[in-house]
């Protein structure tokens, strides 16, 4: 993800950092903790199938960008 949109990426590692920090504050098990950082990574990585053109475009997708 990191070579697609490192903004992405970036995003990705913030929201696992932040789920760990829930996790931990709720105190889940070793491997749910796990699942949970796995899943914070995770969350956007269909983001790689989308072109980084549409991905960091500013303003609004034609209709043919948005399908």
């Amino acid at each position: 993800m990191k070579k697609h949109d490192n903004y992405s990426y970036i995003h990705s590692i913030n929201v696992m950092t932040l789920s760990i920090s829930l996790g931990l504050k709720i105190n889940i098990t070793h491997e749910e903790l796990r699942l949970l950082a796995m899943a914070g990574a995770l969350h956007d990585i269909g983001k790689i199938k989308i072109s980084p053109i549409i991905l960091s475009k500013i303003g609004r997708m034609s209709d043919l960008e948005f399908n």
